[in-house]
């Protein structure tokens, strides 16, 4: 696209005022966006497309100046100045997809996602087989917890185009929102052969294997999304958690050191202290473990973790001093009234009772 004479944002937001006291409406916020495109869409319900209106080539050319001008103020910040010119351009055609689209993306950055799906939403409609239309308007749901209709509309713009990365990679994620691992990581492989670098897809399929039990899987695509820039600190307690699983104790306990620095997680700090207690370094898990009661008094994890490391400990010693032993019970028993159906530790205990 050609590059275009950008007005000033003073001077834009000038003729905007101009324009709305003299009855013209140029959708500067929420509300005027709203008020002139009447009320939302009904979720679930077909959209409907809208009829085709016609324009002049005067009528085109200044519209895709103003779309031009949107995205650049967009892309500097001056997000004002860039609602204003979509609606300049929906002022000379109110089915432009392109104008609505913008308008989404403004409301998206602004964190409101719900005034960002009507606007998807008329994007569609102006355009019912238009990809980023239907992307777009999923992942307004998606951030709305609107997950069956995210999914829904995810699929859809996969029709339209299943070489894209995003509605793969993101309807992988809204499965595994919605609870469905099973049903995500057919999405969640193709999104990484479609787009080998992209670091998002290879963490969501990462998760999405790591939640169906396939760890191998999991500690793969952790690699691999690890070597395309540094990890979302996010990803990181779950890709120790798959080494766990593969009993890679060592490496597990180094991806949850490099977090401890600067939180007082209760998760991580437990699972550090059992992979400390998995390597035999007792007097460390038996201080992580404490942490965590420290935190949380009734974290279940931690007090068979700590009963584990009092008998391992009583054990070590000879069996000389029996309070390691009361101590490692009364954590276990402790553990038992919070959460009672534990058949490994009522296993312990019994086993452990006469030694």
């Amino acid at each position: 696209m050609m590059k275009i004479n950008l007005k000033t944002a003073s001077t834009l937001c000038l003729i905007s005022l101009s324009l709305m006291q003299g009855g013209c409406f140029l959708f500067s916020n929420s509300d005027a966006y709203e008020q002139t495109h009447s009320r939302p869409f009904e979720p679930g319900k077909p959209i409907k497309a809208a009829p085709v209106m016609e324009m002049s080539q005067e009528q085109r050319v200044t519209s895709d100046t103003l779309i031009a001008e949107g995205h650049e103020y967009r892309d500097m910040g001056k997000l004002d100045a860039a609602l204003a010119s979509f609606g300049l351009a929906l002022e000379e055609n109110a089915q432009i997809t392109e104008a609505h689209i913008g308008m989404g993306h403004i409301f998206l950055d602004r964190g409101n996602a719900g005034i960002a799906e009507n606007a998807y939403q008329r994007a569609v409609r102006s355009a019912p087989n238009d990809y980023d239309a239907n992307y777009y308007l999923g992942l307004s749901y998606q951030m709305q917890d609107k997950v069956k209709l995210a999914i829904r509309q995810y699929l859809r713009a996969i029709t339209i185009n299943p070489k894209r990365v995003e509605a793969n990679r993101d309807v992988a994620s809204a499965y595994l929102q919605g609870g469905a691992p099973e049903a995500a990581i057919k999405y969640a492989r193709k999104a990484v052969k479609i787009d080998p670098s992209s670091q998002e897809a290879w963490c969501n399929l990462a998760a999405t294997a790591n939640l169906l039990g396939y760890f191998d899987e999991a500690v793969e695509a952790y690699r691999t999304a690890a070597e395309l820039g540094e990890l979302p600190k996010e990803a990181i307690p779950a890709f120790a958690a798959a080494h766990i699983k593969l009993k890679n104790f060592e490496r597990a306990k180094n991806l949850l050191e490099s977090l401890t620095g600067n939180q007082n997680d209760p998760y991580i700090i437990e699972r550090l202290a059992y992979a400390n207690f998995k390597l035999s370094h007792f007097e460390d898990a038996m201080a992580g473990y404490k942490r965590v009661l420290e935190i949380q008094p009734k974290n279940v994890a931690a007090l068979n973790g700590i009963g584990g490391c009092y008998l391992t400990k009583y054990l070590q010693e000879g069996r000389k001093d029996i309070k390691l032993k009361q101590l490692g019970f009364e954590a276990w028993r402790k553990s038992l009234r919070i959460k009672p159906n534990q058949g490994r530790i009522i296993d312990l205990l019994n086993r452990y009772n006469s030694i």
